[in-house]
């Protein structure tokens, strides 16, 4: 476009950089609200596609549909889940864990629908249960997580989604998501079979939070079909950011949770997804210390004589240990990794 020439304009115009500025090491933050409509129909096609994870090659329209620093964190979120770039679903980035959790349920959950919880379940998880749903007209069953039966017989033909939370807060008891995959399979059939969002099968949600994908990928276990992490905590890791996540291999359900940020919640803002993308480089170092010493820590708790109980899954001591050595996967498959709990 040609250069302004009044000193009113040129105060007014929008100035950008030089091409390759993107090539920095650091994603850059996008702090812009709206963005440039190039014509008509461009906007007219921004207007008309439907909510998704990520931008196409038409871009952005409006911050709070995403921004360029939220898609690129989404992305390494998404990638530490074990979904890949150019593959089918994606991660959607909020401004707390509890936006992301509650983004996920009223995405799926209507009046009518019934859903079944663990009762060890996350306090913010319960609170929204009980002062919301409840009154929404949405059915609810907490069940003991530690025997997967349990989760069976709570099953109905309205029921939408099928809750995990793994380990619990602050008893670490473990789920075994394999087993809650295969009874929900068993009943309504597995979610190849019945695309969309629309369909006869619950979604089974996974909060694996206090894992995180170093530990635990949720979406590996065969029927689980989305995994929320709380990213204040180890994601982000210097208790400076808010931000909660939700990873999905389901476009269809994705793009209901994408309504739902775009409407009700928020997605997270530039600033804080630039700051927990640089959290997330440290990850993978960050955990294996925290295991390290977190398990030398729950040792010396466990022989300590004024000590009653240590509720860690490292310990033999713990009812779920046998089930953390195999769906622990600590950053990697080697053997080495057997330490860092």
């Amino acid at each position: 476009s040609k250069d302004p020439t009044s000193f009113a304009t040129k105060c007014a115009h929008l100035y950008q950089p030089s091409a390759g500025a993107d090539a920095g090491l650091a994603t850059p933050v996008y702090f812009g609200s709206t963005y440039t409509l190039r014509d008509a129909d461009h906007g007219a096609r921004l207007h008309a596609k439907k909510e998704a994870p990520y931008a196409d090659e038409d871009g952005y329209v409006y911050s709070r549909w995403g921004t360029p620093t939220n898609e690129a964190a989404a992305r390494q979120i998404a990638a530490l889940e074990g979904v890949e770039y150019g593959a089918d679903g994606g991660t959607l980035l909020f401004n707390s864990g509890m936006s992301g959790i509650t983004s996920a349920l009223m995405a799926v959950l209507k009046a009518g629908d019934h859903a079944v919880f663990p009762y060890c379940v996350y306090g913010g998880t319960h609170e929204f249960l009980k002062e919301f749903a409840l009154f929404w007209n949405i059915e609810v069953d907490f069940v003991d997580p530690s025997d997967v039966t349990n989760y069976e017989a709570a099953l109905r033909d309205n029921t939408k989604v099928v809750y995990c939370e793994t380990p619990a807060n602050p008893t670490c008891r473990l789920t075994d998501l394999e087993a809650v995959g295969r009874v929900v399979d068993a009943r309504y059939g597995t979610r190849a079979d019945k695309p969309g969002a629309t369909d006869g099968r619950p979604w089974v949600m996974v909060d694996g939070t206090f894992a995180t994908p170093y530990h635990q990928r949720s979406l590996d276990a065969a029927g689980v079909d989305v995994a929320i992490q709380s990213a204040t905590k180890y994601l982000g890791g210097h208790s400076d950011l808010l931000a909660g996540s939700v990873t999905s291999r389901s476009a269809a359900f994705l793009h209901e949770v994408a309504k739902v940020q775009k409407l009700i919640t928020a997605p997270l803002n530039p600033m804080d997804s630039f700051l927990l993308a640089r959290g997330a480089r440290t990850l993978d170092v960050r955990m294996q210390r925290h295991g390290e010493n977190a398990l030398r820590v729950a040792q010396m708790l466990e022989d300590h004589p004024m000590v009653s109980q240590v509720f860690y899954p490292g310990l033999p001591s713990h009812p779920d240990h046998e089930l953390a050595k195999r769906s622990f996967r600590s950053g990697r498959d080697s053997p080495a990794d057997a330490d860092h709990m």
